[in-house]
């Protein structure tokens, strides 16, 4: 389990004192936007010494709403008078300046996540079961606004940044990103993928899957291996291009591109959490639901790159693609 610790101050993070979880700690400003992405179960502390009252009011307002998270309260200077009203708003632990400096341990995280009753393995949410499959056999056809279906979902990132992204395309307007992002969209849809988010150098395609194939598997090994190729013919870069790849299975309630911003998937929060925590620059990731996907000839150019909140994964040999 990750522990997110939202707060200003940098010590904080010293009095957790428990190596069995991974603590990342947080400036208190990116609290919603950070939150928006986060899977179902985490354990996230609020350190409110910074805020007034109105400010802690509408944090509490706002994570009480969230019952997909546990969530505390970090009170360093002892500005809560009614922790009890915190505990009838649904937090699931507060830790005053007394309990912050005798150290905080597995046990009582583990007490605080019970408490709220979710309290159980992440990749139970993630991994596919056969009898969660919700197939199509007729591709986009088949699907329907507002049903959920099962995808084969790709997340692709350019790891270069913005600012350089815009500067290095050869004679032209149009930044490398729309480049990347056309030939992208022309190439996939050769194999039934369609853009369904993108956000500034980042997206999600999805391929509607028939329980059988998952053509993206190879097409995504053909991005890594032919990066030159896709740098300066298709992209007209004066730079190597590089860029990280997610491959997942997963479910998710389909709406039209554009309007995907209220669409909530587990699948999805994964993919994103993965994206910010595990992954490295340049690297093709592939999930345990879609490994029998890899053709028989290519899966000894994969290797294990460790389990993410219950998910084994697997990654492209980084020699295949390194120039």
């Amino acid at each position: 389990m990750d522990i997110y610790i939202f707060s200003n101050d940098e010590k904080i993070q010293k009095y957790f004192l428990s190596d069995s979880f991974t603590i990342i700690t947080i400036p208190l400003e990116e609290v919603k936007k950070t939150i928006k992405k986060q899977p179902a179960v985490e354990m996230v502390y609020i350190d409110i010494s910074s805020l007034d009252d109105d400010e802690i009011d509408k944090l509490v307002k706002y994570f009480t709403k969230l019952d997909r998270l546990n969530f505390g309260i970090i009170d360093p200077k002892n500005m809560i008078t009614n922790v009890a009203a915190l505990f009838h708003n649904g937090i699931s632990d507060y830790i005053g300046p007394m309990e912050l400096e005798k150290g905080i341990d597995k046990k009582r995280i583990k007490s605080a996540v019970k408490f709220k009753g979710h309290d159980h393995n992440p990749g139970s949410f993630n991994t596919i079961k056969p009898d969660n499959l919700i197939t199509v056999k007729g591709g986009w056809d088949d699907i329907k606004i507002n049903n959920e279906y099962t995808f084969c979902i790709m997340y692709i990132v350019l790891d270069q940044s913005n600012s350089s992204v815009k500067k290095t395309v050869n004679g032209s307007h149009n930044n490398l990103e729309d480049r990347f992002k056309v030939f992208l969209e022309n190439e996939l849809k050769k194999i039934n993928g369609k853009i369904w988010r993108w956000d500034d150098n980042q997206g999600l395609i999805l391929f509607p899957y028939d329980g059988e194939r998952c053509d993206a598997v190879l097409a995504c090994f053909k991005l890594m291996r032919d990066r030159i190729f896709v740098s300066v013919e298709q992209c007209n870069s004066s730079i190597l291009l590089s860029y990280t790849i997610i491959l997942h299975l997963g479910n998710l309630k389909y709406q039209q591109r554009g309007k995907t911003g209220t669409t909530i998937s587990e699948s999805i929060n994964f993919i994103y959490h993965a994206s910010e925590t595990f992954t490295k620059n340049g690297i093709f990731y592939i999930t345990d639901s879609l490994y029998d996907k890899i053709p028989a000839g290519y899966r000894d150019l994969f290797i294990p790159a460790g389990i993410f909140e219950g998910i084994e994964m697997k990654r492209m040999k980084r020699v295949l693609y390194n120039n």
